[in-house]
């Protein structure tokens, strides 16, 4: 039984090692906030988690303690390439430069998109809020 235990030691042994705990500094193109973030290197990027460690600055819009400082940017933010994505599955002749956005002080994303007609437009904002479930979004 002791050298079960050696040898599982000596195996996992690399593990505890080498696993180091990484910082990202995160300046999301959302919003002027600069957040702080840690992950451990030696889990799978697909499987990993991030966890919020410091807010370096944050923009007008966005306060709270940093787990919802975190939280909401991220939100938005994932919410953006989403709904850029949507259109861009919705509309192949479509392209990642044809489309810019922004974020209001009221928090309502507003996605600018070169090539697409009213009715277009408006078919691809109904189908991101459905999508997303989210109100805040303006195709234009």
């Amino acid at each position: 039984m002791r050298k079960l235990f050696i040898l599982g030691f000596l195996i996992f042994l690399p593990t505890l090692v080498f696993a180091k705990i990484q910082t990202t500094t995160w300046s999301p193109d959302t919003c002027e906030c600069e957040l702080e973030y840690e992950w451990d290197d030696s889990i799978p990027q697909e499987t990993r988690t991030h966890t919020i460690s410091k807010i370096v600055k944050t923009c007008p819009v966005h306060s709270g303690n940093k787990e919802k400082v975190y939280s909401d940017v991220l939100k938005e933010n994932q919410d953006k390439n989403k709904a850029i994505g949507i259109i861009m599955e919705r509309e192949p002749s479509i392209k990642a430069e044809d489309i810019s956005f922004s974020y209001g002080s009221d928090q309502m994303l507003r996605l600018f998109v070169k090539g697409l007609d009213s009715i277009k437009k408006s078919s691809a904002e109904t189908d991101i809020k459905t999508r997303l479930k989210i109100d805040k979004v303006i195709v234009e």
